[in-house]
């Protein structure tokens, strides 16, 4: 499985070229990029509306039915989620996450972002601290684990 979910993570920087905005890999697809021992089960795309249009015309072949605009009570984001050699990869357009207080838009959140080499191309990542921020707002129980091993 990890040798398809790296052939897949270095497909998708050719796939999405001409896409014209700023997209993100988050979750433990960056995790694992940063090092940490995690195994990603899939790619998780964040950026913005306009964005998430163009990526899913690019990715339109690999495109999973799915309702486009997810809300519930924890995140709402315009959503796509495509199938690329088995591996899921996920696109969430503007994804913000309740607090309880109010809705936070996640991509704001991210202060500085790292670059990782993916082939011949550079992908972004939000820094560790990011990557803390974002753990902490979502919450959940498996994100909690996973910021007991970020924070390490």
């Amino acid at each position: 499985m990890e040798k398809v979910f790296e052939e897949t993570l270095n497909l998708l920087p050719d796939l999405l070229q001409t896409v014209n905005g700023k997209w993100v890999l988050i979750g433990t697809t960056s995790l694992y990029l940063q090092g940490f021992s995690v195994a990603p089960c899939d790619i998780d795309i964040l950026c913005d509306v306009e964005t998430a249009v163009q990526i899913d015309l690019l990715l339109k072949p690999y495109l999973l039915p799915f309702d486009a605009i997810v809300t519930r009570d924890k995140f709402n984001s315009l959503f796509s989620r495509y199938r690329i050699n088995g591996i899921m990869v996920e696109v969430m357009g503007d994804l913000q996450v309740n607090t309880g207080n109010n809705w936070v838009n996640l991509l704001d959140k991210i202060e500085k972002f790292e670059s990782k080499k993916l082939g011949v191309y550079a992908v972004k990542i939000p820094s560790k601290a990011d990557q803390i921020k974002i753990y902490e707002l979502f919450g959940r129980e498996k994100d909690k684990k996973i910021l007991a091993m970020i924070k390490t």
